[in-house]
């Protein structure tokens, strides 16, 4: 069997939803190794008061370099995915994101092919990303959750940005005003080895399964507490009802 590791790249103002996110995946989630878990080296003290329910989640917490932009130095991270694991597989969950029921990651790469979800761009299709200009002008790639990649992908992809940047990649990507992991991950495994993956599998139930914590109240924290303790299903938000 292959394995899977879970990446979580938060910060010190998402330590809540971590605690919610990672209690899910414990509860809900079967067929990965770890939880891997990736925060900048000023934010590293804000989880401590977590360190038992890490430990009981068997989830690992590496630190990275604390940049003042955090959102494309989170960017960084997933590009440097295989730098926090030695996975055959990573899988990525923001720290927003909860497992809402029974999900085994294992079914992400039946078949050891992980999956890519993408249509035929139209004519008029602007490329996100110069980087794979060839590649981004023929296909629109489509945003499913979770990603999942082969581990030897994200190599792949830090030589090509470099190779374009004429910089190392993590500082091109620091220094761009948008910049997607996922897409040129996505464009690098079209191009490298496309046989290495499904091609949209006609599954799209196995990525329902998560639900964002973005707009969450206080009052929802108890029923929250409920579904993970396995006291009542997820219905919808968890702020509603």
């Amino acid at each position: 069997m292959k394995t899977v590791d879970i990446l979580i790249r938060s910060c010190a103002r998402h330590v809540n939803w971590v605690k919610y996110c990672v209690e899910a995946l414990w509860a809900y989630g079967e067929g990965y190794r770890k939880i891997v878990l990736v925060v900048p080296k000023r934010d590293a003290r804000a989880f401590r008061p977590l360190s038992n329910l890490l430990e009981r989640t068997n989830t690992s917490v590496y630190t990275c370099a604390s940049k003042p932009n955090d959102y494309l130095a989170q960017l960084v991270t997933k590009l440097y995915a295989n730098s926090y694991s030695d996975a055959d597989y990573i899988a990525h969950v923001d720290s927003d994101c909860i497992l809402s029921r029974s999900f085994n990651f294992q079914h992400l790469i039946e078949g050891g092919k992980s999956p890519l979800y993408y249509r035929k761009a139209k004519d008029h299709q602007e490329s996100y990303h110069p980087i794979v200009s060839d590649v981004t002008k023929m296909f629109e790639h489509r945003d499913v959750w979770p990603p999942i990649y082969p581990s030897w992908l994200y190599s792949k992809a830090r030589v090509q940005t470099a190779a374009y940047a004429k910089c190392p990649s993590s500082e091109y990507v620091l220094k761009q005003p948008y910049f997607d992991t996922f897409s040129i991950l996505d464009t690098c495994a079209l191009r490298y080895n496309p046989g290495a993956f499904m091609h949209n599998p006609k599954d799209p139930e196995v990525f329902v399964r998560f639900r964002s914590m973005y707009g969450i109240t206080t009052k929802a924290q108890t029923r929250i507490y409920r579904i993970l303790s396995g006291v009542s299903p997820f219905v919808g938000h968890p702020d509603e009802g």
